[in-house]
């Protein structure tokens, strides 16, 4: 009995410490996102892309679904490189009739937090 006590409270312990750790989580992607949010208005990414609405530039609507984060990073990253090198990059040249993304200087944190972003928004039109 005292083992099946103990185990009961071992049990308890583990779920209340992923509880815990989701909230812990949660919070950190919510302040990601905040960051991304902020980098998304000041870097001025809406002035040429939507979030479920196509511009200027392509709707950046679940584009991590789309693309791979090793893609959106080397684009983000260099985007005159893969201009050069990307055929994928160089279909969406085209596609929006030759206009370049400019150069954002972006660590890697920065773009986590736009990419959380974008997930974000794109998470909320789907609601």
């Amino acid at each position: 009995m005292a083992s099946l006590k103990r185990m009961s409270f071992g049990l308890v312990v583990a779920a209340l410490a992923l509880v815990i750790s989701a909230g812990s989580v949660s919070a950190q992607n919510d302040a990601l996102q905040k960051k991304g949010k902020t980098l998304w208005h000041t870097r001025g990414c809406d002035g040429c892309h939507g979030i479920g609405r196509r511009q200027a530039a392509p709707d950046l609507a679940g584009v991590t679904q789309r693309r791979s984060k090793e893609w959106l990073v080397r684009w983000l990253k260099d985007t005159q490189g893969m201009l050069a090198s990307d055929s994928v990059a160089q279909s969406l040249l085209q596609e929006y009739k030759g206009i370049k993304m400019p150069a954002q200087k972006l660590s890697s944190q920065d773009i986590d937090a736009i990419l959380a972003y974008v997930d974000g928004q794109t998470a909320k039109k789907a609601n």
